[in-house]
């Protein structure tokens, strides 16, 4: 694996890591005023005169928790419409832009979330300079023509998944 290839892969590790942490430390804060709840609701019912106060106590709390929980099952449901437009999809090719370079300097590098929407960067290196483009692909099309190494690129990616 080359190193560009490596950086990427890394870089989306990363964000996929950092967000599980943040997944989990809202779940932790969220079972924290869970226990506070219940030491709520027990310091209430020592007041109680009846067990329909306690009931009328604890059904109101329970109903405090269905609120929270559509509220978390809300937010876990705009993580999971986001995480759609994440990079999922990774591939690369290295190659030689003309038969006298050589060393296979020149590369293609495909970045696709799940809808194969995304870019494929391509680095075309000659003696004397390297050119490097940006090519937006948009559900598995791009408006402009890709070379043979860009289309095999993207190939490799969008069918990464399978």
């Amino acid at each position: 694996m080359d190193q560009t290839t490596l950086l990427i892969v890394c870089f989306a590790g990363t964000a996929i890591i950092s967000s599980l942490i943040s997944f989990i430390i809202s779940a932790s804060i969220s079972k924290k005023k869970s226990f506070r709840h219940i030491n709520k609701v027990l310091k209430n019912a020592e007041n109680a005169k009846s067990y329909k106060e306690v009931a009328a106590i604890t059904a109101k709390i329970v109903d405090d928790h269905v609120v929270e929980h559509n509220i978390i099952n809300g937010k876990i449901n705009d993580l999971i419409i986001e995480k759609v437009n994440n990079i999922k999809k990774v591939a690369s090719v290295r190659y030689d832009s003309t038969p006298d370079s050589g060393g296979k300097m020149s590369f293609s590098i495909a970045l696709l979330n799940e809808k194969n929407s995304g870019i494929i960067l391509t680095n075309i290196y000659m003696r004397e300079a390297s050119f490097l483009y940006l090519r937006e692909i948009n559900k598995g099309k791009c408006d402009i023509d890709l070379s043979d190494e860009e289309r095999g690129v993207m190939l490799k990616a969008t069918n990464s998944d399978k």
